[in-house]
């Protein structure tokens, strides 16, 4: 019996990068045998990827000629300008993308240096199931990321037809307690929960869902409501702000910390 199916993909790219560290640190910068300090100076590699994804069924759940074309794009931009960026960076940073583009799966992703030295990253889904949809939950498949603005994203769905990143819900939703544990600490925090004016109670109920998400967003990435062009982030990749896709997983990161860790011990309004 087969449990998992992967695809995988390769392709290579020239680019340039350092390590500004080794010029200083002395357990990089060592004078003898082991020195490394010249990895300090911008230096080219053809760097080889490969990646492994997961499929969920065996007749061309992804393509994989579609999607090694796509990846590749990410990357069409002549040499790589990769600043200080190492091959685990890098393999994150496609991670990312490809969880934009694929949605949640298995991912398997190798970064070397020349096909000689380099990473093995393996992201697992496990943390990334979306939530089973109750009847009277909806996903308009936005998100909203300021008070004016919306960026529509991932329309169609993900793999077999799953909703995606919803941005709220248009009834109150009172999960039950899955265990003799959490229905104790549900009449606990009942209990001591103030309902008073300037109480627990009041300030949750005051806040939608949504509202809550896009708090926990600025709260981890203080820069989350700057905007940057993908050119403005490979121009200037230490200036502050983030793209769409990466304010995209930012947020869809939280709202399965929201949904799986916050939501079922909470009741709310949800506008």
């Amino acid at each position: 019996m087969t449990n998992k199916m992967m695809i995988w993909i390769t392709f290579q790219r020239e680019g340039i990068h350092c390590y500004p560290a080794a010029a200083t640190d002395p357990k990089l910068a060592t004078g003898g045998w082991l020195d490394v300090s010249f990895l300090a100076s911008p230096h080219r590699h053809i760097f080889h990827f490969r990646i492994e994804m997961e499929v969920f069924h065996d007749d061309r759940d992804v393509e994989f000629i579609q999607a090694k074309r796509m990846i590749e794009k990410l990357y069409d931009t002549g040499t790589l300008q990769l600043n200080y960026k190492s091959c685990e960076m890098l393999a994150k940073d496609l991670y990312e993308q490809l969880k934009a583009m694929f949605g949640a799966r298995d991912y398997v992703i190798e970064v070397s240096e020349d096909g000689e030295n380099g990473c093995r990253a393996t992201f697992y889904r496990a943390n990334e199931e979306l939530p089973k949809l109750a009847p009277e939950q909806k996903y308009p498949g936005n998100i909203s990321w300021g008070t004016n603005q919306t960026q529509p994203i991932y329309q169609g769905g993900g793999s077999a037809g799953q909703p995606q990143n919803p941005t709220g819900w248009d009834k109150t939703v009172r999960l039950p307690p899955r265990n003799e544990q959490e229905r104790e600490f549900l009449a606990k925090m009942h209990r001591d929960t103030p309902t008073d004016a300037s109480g627990l109670d009041k300030v949750v109920n005051a806040k939608t869902r949504e509202q809550i998400i896009n708090s926990m967003c600025m709260t981890y990435r203080h820069d989350f409501g700057l905007i940057l062009s993908e050119q403005e982030k490979k121009d200037y990749p230490l200036n502050s702000g983030m793209t769409k896709a990466e304010q995209a997983a930012l947020w869809n990161d939280m709202r399965k910390i929201f949904d799986n860790d916050i939501a079922p011990y909470m009741e709310f309004k949800y506008e």
